[in-house]
């Protein structure tokens, strides 16, 4: 069974999170935040601390937008 730990030190070297503050995390003082589940707007650490998914509305929009143009695509392959 793949624990947080596993699941941090498999993270460090290759992800950058934005909720993570690079010095610490690269220098191994602080791991690196292991999310196990979330709803809606809120999401919670393994260690069980809980956060707020907060995003501008510019961000939602792009975000929007990408989402469309992954539904679009879908639905032309399903088409062909």
């Amino acid at each position: 069974m793949t624990t947080s730990e596993d699941v941090a030190e498999m993270d460090r070297p290759s992800v950058l999170h934005t909720i993570t503050y690079l010095k610490d995390c690269a220098s191994g003082v602080n791991e690196p935040p292991v999310m196990q589940t979330g709803k809606g707007v809120r999401i919670q650490e393994a260690s069980g601390r809980a956060f707020f998914l907060v995003m501008r509305e510019s961000e939602i929009d792009e975000m929007a937008s990408i989402a469309r143009a992954a539904v679009d695509d879908v639905a032309q392959t399903i088409e062909h």
